[in-house]
């Protein structure tokens, strides 16, 4: 640690809620995935391919990111 730093420590329910976090999203990604490939396959149907698309985007701080969307 260098002088004058202050040092930070990680209160431990931080790890439970990023797992908690993680987890959800599995479980919500299994969940929807039937109604995501119904609608990638209506799309694909309806407007042709590709399905998803990218755009850049100008976030937090003036950073670029990239939006993929339907």
């Amino acid at each position: 640690m260098k002088p004058g730093q202050e040092e930070t420590t990680i209160p431990p329910y931080v790890h439970l809620k990023r797992g908690l976090d993680v987890a959800g999203a599995v479980v919500l990604l299994v969940l929807l995935a039937p109604i995501l490939l119904v609608l990638c396959l209506l799309i694909a149907r309806e407007d042709g391919r590709p399905v998803v698309f990218s755009q850049r985007r100008i976030g937090l701080d003036g950073r670029e990111f990239i939006l993929y969307k339907f």
